[in-house]
């Protein structure tokens, strides 16, 4: 399961990567979701994408899921 395809600057907001902040934080949001996906069916896989067009994976680095 592909939790967001493209994710990209929308509506003013630009997405952050392990910032707290709830209206950009992409990795807390993509967690939430993966965590309720799971719930629902375990053996499925999950895909988090990067930043801008899941081309920026600088966050994912020093903040991985």
């Amino acid at each position: 399961m592909d939790l967001r395809n493209e994710l990209r600057k929308a509506h003013g907001l630009v997405p952050t990567w392990g910032d707290g902040n709830p209206l950009t934080d992409w990795k807390r949001a993509a967690k939430i979701c993966a965590d309720k996906v799971q719930d629902i069916a375990p053996h499925w896989l999950i895909l988090v994408s990067g930043l801008d067009y899941q081309l920026d994976l600088t966050g994912v680095q020093r903040s991985p899921i």
